[in-house]
């Protein structure tokens, strides 16, 4: 098997969260699918993404919802999966980088 062309196929053969898939291995996808020899060593010691969504993240993280909308809007952050209602779910990660990287730069432009 060299290429799994689907997420949900790759989280079925893995056993692993579609989340964790497109977290992962986002890097890993071309125009035929998932590499599925670098996908499987990718995700040997990789940790499932804590995702919450944009209003968990504003009450636990402190990154106001709409910012994490505005920053969805202009492609700063993708939402890794959907939550049993249909809203998009973001990595943790994700979100704490981005901010402290916009934090970073606000303090450079002072």
């Amino acid at each position: 098997m060299t290429d799994v062309r689907d997420t949900q196929q790759l989280a079925i053969i893995t056993g692993r969260q579609p989340a964790t898939i497109r977290t992962v291995c986002r890097h890993l996808r071309g125009p035929d699918g998932y590499d599925f020899a670098a996908a499987e060593e990718a995700l040997r010691d990789a940790p499932d993404p804590i995702l919450l969504t944009a209003t968990d993240a504003e009450r636990y993280l402190g990154i106001p919802a709409n910012r994490i909308h505005q920053w969805k809007f202009v492609d700063l952050v993708k939402p890794v999966d959907r939550d049993g209602q249909g809203r998009p779910l973001y990595a943790v990660d994700d979100l704490l980088r981005l901010r402290n990287r916009l934090d970073r730069k606000a303090q450079l432009d002072l």
